[in-house]
């Protein structure tokens, strides 16, 4: 059957306000609101000129936090911003950036934050959502030396924590939290060679190898399925 659209009709095609249609946008959520990634706006990162930024995170209340370092190495290359408006203006955090060369941070999504050193062993921590971090501690277990495939961090928004030490040798090492972050031991079993580590926060946790072999972990990472097929060009 066919209808004679009346006053509430939406019309396919058009632009419409949120404002005025706050049910619908409830249900089908803002559309091409950042452009699907077709273009890009620079911005000011907060660090100034030269530093390499090594990962970024979105957490609680849309706080994003990116680290990263001026140097490969050395204390005090440590580099570290915060937004709290989408990323349209960003702001140093000195209690962050005044340490060693940054390689990874990863949140609960709860205003728990960890940061990892590149081809360290310490991490430093924020419960403030990123406001205010500790001083270093020991994240025990992570070799120190050169990370020939990065350091890595992931939670399983849950409580537990891992970081993953991927040394130029060959020789991986990991260190575990199930204390929100607060305490840290070493973990045996990280296999070799790791390029890609993440958590999906539901039980796996996967890692991919310098030969694109990817292998997963439904424990925690005490042990890994052999291999779960390769990754080339995927």
């Amino acid at each position: 059957t066919t209808r004679t659209p009346d006053a509430t009709y939406i019309l396919t095609d058009t632009v419409y306000s949120r404002a005025a249609y706050p049910e619908l946008f409830a249900i089908v959520g803002t559309q091409e609101a950042f452009n699907d990634a077709a273009t890009f706006t620079s911005v000011s990162n907060g660090l100034g000129a030269g530093p390499s930024i090594q990962q970024i995170a979105v957490g609680k209340d849309g706080v994003i936090i990116a680290v990263g370092y001026y140097s490969s190495s050395g204390a005090g290359n440590g580099r570290a911003t915060r937004s709290t408006d989408g990323g349209l203006a960003w702001n140093s955090i000195p209690s962050l950036s005044a340490g060693f060369s940054l390689a990874a941070v990863a949140t609960d999504g709860s205003g728990v934050w960890i940061a990892t050193e590149y081809g360290g062993y310490n991490g430093y921590r924020s419960t403030d959502n990123g406001v205010t971090w500790s001083a270093a501690f020991p994240l025990n277990g992570l070799s120190s030396g050169s990370a020939a495939n990065g350091t890595f961090i992931a939670t399983n928004k849950a409580g537990v924590w891992i970081a993953v030490n991927a040394q130029a040798s060959g020789y991986d090492s990991g260190s575990k939290s199930i204390d929100n972050g607060v305490t840290w031991n070493s973990i045996s079993g990280i296999p070799t060679a790791v390029t890609r580590f993440a958590t999906d926060a539901a039980g796996n946790w996967f890692v991919i190898t310098t030969n694109n072999t990817l292998r997963r972990s439904i424990d925690n990472c005490a042990t890994w399925k052999t291999s779960l097929g390769n990754v080339a060009g995927n």
